[in-house]
């Protein structure tokens, strides 16, 4: 008797080992940054008058979730990029081609030429965009 009680322990404390590392299966997860494929700044614009800045991107991983475009103002620049969450849960990932392209409308208050920086092929590519007064 007393080593069927032995036996029930052990087997116990081996099966909820077994169950927590099942449970805690480690898995990747973070939001990284993705190449455009390209972009549509107009030439000019005029002052406070909205124009259109068109983006596009993809992916070909099926760990990929949603693209999303994002602009943002560093140290006085405007970049635009894609990003995504990347979730790989250890049964690895597929080929699967994921695109999408969106308008961002903008409005720039002073006349002049602006600058932006675009991420393709890992680089920064600069465009610029004329702002003129009406």
């Amino acid at each position: 008797m007393k080593r069927f009680f032995i036996f029930l322990i052990i087997t116990s404390a081996v099966s909820f080992t077994l169950i927590r590392c099942k449970l805690e299966e480690s898995y990747l997860k973070q939001t990284v940054n993705l190449n455009l494929t390209g972009w549509d700044l107009p030439d000019t614009a005029d002052v406070s008058v909205p124009f259109n800045l068109i983006v596009s991107s993809s992916t070909e991983n099926s760990c990929y979730g949603k693209i999303d475009f994002k602009l943002e103002t560093i140290n006085g620049k405007e970049y635009v990029y894609a990003s995504s969450n990347y979730l790989e849960t250890g049964s690895g990932c597929s080929i699967l081609t994921t695109y999408k392209d969106s308008i961002v409308n903008l409005t720039i208050n002073q006349a002049g030429e602006h600058y932006y920086y675009f991420l393709k092929e890992n680089k920064w590519n600069k465009d610029s965009i004329e702002i003129v007064n009406d």
